[in-house]
């Protein structure tokens, strides 16, 4: 029932994979990246979940482990969209993945 509701629902549907809104947004971040190298949040560290069903797992050219990196994608075994959104007690992962990018991002500006 929900997946049926899902495919005529057009929010659900502009976040499909090769939908016109997601092939714009890919086009012009990568531009923008291309033309503003040094700003470091057209540039993306990702973290998806290895039973993934809200999201398409993929990435820009230049977000980091896609692109020359393609066989490094972050992607946690046994872990869902919901267990990586939304982290709790039992699994930190992707607090620890957030807080490492962060560190990472500001130590290359500094």
């Amino acid at each position: 029932m929900l997946e049926a509701y899902l495919r005529w629902n057009s929010l659900y549907q502009n976040l499909r994979p090769k939908s016109a809104t997601l092939v714009n947004l890919q086009r012009e971040t990568e531009m923008l990246r291309s033309k503003y190298p040094k700003i470091r949040a057209l540039k993306a560290s990702m973290l998806f979940g290895q039973h993934e069903y809200v999201v398409d797992i993929g990435g820009y050219s230049q977000d980091e482990f896609y692109g020359a990196d393609a066989g490094h994608k972050h992607v946690e075994p046994n872990q869902n969209h919901t267990t990586v959104c939304k982290p709790s007690v039992s699994y930190r992962k992707p607090l620890e993945f957030v807080a490492e990018t962060f560190k990472q991002t500001r130590a290359a500006n500094e």
